[in-house]
């Protein structure tokens, strides 16, 4: 009996090990993580900072990611008043992110944003095909500085920010060489 006794403590005594192991690498991989998200945090900051410095006041966005559509919804009377006289199948909702330089309406300096509009859609009936969708409206959810998001906000749009500022350039670029050729034309 005392045998067995034995072999549970060594077992208890090697679990508490892996559980202290397992603490262990979990308390260095989130220290890991926060320090690589306040990293992040500086960059974005220090982004909007040189943008304010230059006075780059171009908007800018950047769609990051869509939501999938809802399933289709009856139709509301606020979409047969929109087009009266057609078949209407009904709706969709979507929810679509962006990344978006504009200015900040209480300060008027540009900021980088984080951008939820939802995207509503009706869905017509046509004879020739098996439906045709237009958007009805699309309305602004949420806006709120990207660096002013909570952290598992900015953890999940991280990923984002250097395709946004290589749109953001490749978008610049553009501006100029359209003013560039005008130049020349005239």
């Amino acid at each position: 009996m005392n045998k067995v006794v034995h072999n549970d403590l060594s077992r208890k005594t090697i679990e508490f090990s892996q559980i202290d192991s397992n603490l262990l690498e979990l308390l260095i991989e989130a220290k890991a993580l926060f320090e690589d998200l306040d990293r992040y945090s500086s960059q974005v900051r220090a982004l909007e900072k040189e943008l304010q410095k230059v006075n780059a006041c171009f908007p800018f966005k950047l769609k990051v990611k869509e939501e999938q559509e809802s399933f289709v919804r009856p139709v509301l009377d606020k979409h047969t008043q929109w087009c009266v006289g057609v078949t209407m199948l009904g709706y969709t909702q979507q929810d679509i992110h962006f990344l978006s330089w504009e200015a900040d309406e209480n300060t008027k300096n540009f900021r980088l944003f984080l951008v939820v509009e939802e995207k509503e859609c009706v869905l017509f009936d046509c004879a020739q095909s098996a439906g045709l969708k237009r958007e009805f409206t699309s309305q602004v959810r949420a806006k709120k500085p990207l660096i002013e998001t909570d952290m598992y906000t900015r953890l999940k749009y991280c990923a984002y920010l250097n395709g946004f500022i290589k749109s953001f350039k490749e978008h610049l670029r553009s501006c100029r060489m359209t003013i560039e050729m005008g130049a020349l034309l005239k």
